[in-house]
């Protein structure tokens, strides 16, 4: 769920595939595990929505996609 995490903000991100960059932000938390408490009280600012506010809005946004393919092949 990268596309949720803001990079040093609520989480830390790392290149897929990349060990190296990985063990980087591992070895920085390590090092100073107390800023972990910083990400956590981001978090807590962040709506999550709830699985049924999820399904509404792909739904909602397939539906769009719908109509507009209907207009087109008109």
């Amino acid at each position: 769920m990268a596309e949720k995490i803001s990079d040093g903000f609520n989480g830390y991100t790392f290149k897929v595939g990349d060990p190296e960059h990985l063990r980087i932000i591992l070895e920085m938390i390590a090092a100073d595990p107390e800023m972990l408490n910083k990400l956590k009280d981001n978090i807590s600012k962040i709506i999550i929505p709830t699985i049924e506010q999820e399904a509404y809005e792909y739904h909602r946004i397939y539906k769009n996609i719908a109509n507009k393919q209907l207009l087109v092949s008109r």
